[in-house]
């Protein structure tokens, strides 16, 4: 064991002066020319700025009176800026550069680069301005749509303006768009001028289909697509109503006629699609294959029939707007010849003929209770007028 405690003891001591010795061989090496030779290349490498500072402070030393004078050191850092830049000294003299020392030129280059525009920005095209569109065709359009008012120097449109109404019958508009070539657009726009069923439609003239193609811009669409026939033969011949001319009018107001206005205005306010929908399910209870008189006193209740007309005469039921020559046929048949007959229905008899005749909802619809109770007191109506003179066509014969 103090073997060993002396030989590591011996190797430090070793160690040390080796350690000594090979400082002392260094700092020889370095305080020598080839040392500090080495020593200036290394800083050259690592610290350029340095080097070129102790390069010129070398060259330019201070005197010993200067070393204290701050001016003097100030003086002799211009030197040394002027040594590396070759700029002139402050006082205006121009001083060579030592030959040691060379100036490398640099050259500036300025680019001009191109603004660049966002990206997805499109270019703004110039030219003339699009003149296409009409603005008194898109104010007119706005206005048929119930937007703005219709302009006022807005050109006439074509044809006679068709009777409008302000609301549809029993607040329930019929569904237009059944007509081919009528959309939910188009549906609206006829709302708006005051068209909401197909009895408007079937009756238009000419002049009044004109005057509609007209003011929706149409362009004789309700012609190729045959609207008034396609509604003539949704509502059936019998329903189809027709009214008097301006001369007929005259000629009903003088009579004291009540308009067919009037007579809907005074109809017992009916939600017929409810009774509909009630006479739907009690017929759904029924088995399949019952009769017509089943069903008929299923809904309702019959009402008082005759066995024939009293006097052998009955009344002209075609009067009755909505009653044709066929569906007048029918009443006779089941024991209704004349308007008090009709006048009297209850709710329950009206469901009862309307379910034994398969009408569904049709004397509701064209308020043939109210028309009756009108002809049953003398009263005449301006429709009842025109089939009378033989102007109803599904009222002749």
């Amino acid at each position: 064991m103090t073997v060993l405690i002396g030989q590591e003891l011996l190797l430090i001591i070793l160690a040390v002066i080796f350690g000594a010795l090979l400082g002392c061989a260094l700092r020889a090496f370095l305080a020598s020319q080839p040392g500090q030779d080495l020593a200036n290349r290394a800083e050259a490498l690592y610290d350029p700025a340095a080097a070129a500072a102790r390069r010129a402070s070398e060259e330019f030393p201070l005197s010993a009176a200067e070393e204290g004078d701050p001016a003097s050191h100030a003086d002799t850092a211009s030197v040394a800026s002027v040594a590396m830049t070759g700029a002139s000294v402050p006082d205006g003299r121009e001083e060579p550069l030592p030959q040691e020392q060379s100036v490398i030129p640099v050259e500036v280059v300025a680019t001009v680069i191109d603004e660049e525009k966002p990206k997805g920005t499109k270019p703004k095209k110039s030219g003339p301005v699009d003149t296409s569109v009409d603005p008194t065709l898109v104010a007119e359009g706005m206005a048929g749509e119930g937007l703005v008012d219709a302009p006022s120097d807005a050109a006439q449109p074509e044809g006679v303006k068709p009777k409008a109404l302000k609301a549809p019958r029993d607040g329930k508009a019929d569904d237009l768009k059944k007509i081919k070539g009528v959309g939910k657009v188009i549906e609206g726009k006829l709302n708006n001028l005051g068209i909401y069923h197909f009895d408007q439609i079937a009756r238009w003239t000419d002049a009044e289909a004109t005057w509609v193609s007209s003011i929706l811009d149409f362009k004789g669409r309700i012609e190729r697509e045959n609207w008034i026939a396609q509604a003539r033969e949704i509502i059936g011949p019998d329903a189809m109503p027709v009214d008097i001319d301006e001369a007929d009018e005259d000629a009903v107001a003088a009579a004291g006629a009540v308009p067919v206005e009037i007579v809907e205005a005074e109809a017992e306010p009916v939600d017929v699609d409810a009774e509909e929908e009630k006479i739907e399910q009690v017929l759904a209870t029924l088995p399949e294959g019952a009769s017509a008189k089943e069903k008929a006193e299923a809904v309702g209740s019959k009402p008082a029939l005759l066995s024939g007309p009293r006097d052998g005469k009955p009344d002209d039921l075609k009067q009755i707007r909505g009653i044709g020559r066929v569906i007048e046929t029918k009443l006779n048949d089941l024991g209704i010849y004349h308007f008090d007959q009709i006048a009297d229905w209850s709710r329950e008899e009206a469901h009862y003929v309307s379910t034994f005749l398969s009408f569904k909802g049709r004397i509701d619809r064209e308020n043939w209770i109210a028309q009756a109770k009108l002809l049953a007191s003398g009263q005449a109506t301006a429709f009842s007028i025109r089939v009378s003179k033989g102007q109803v066509e599904s009222s002749r014969g």
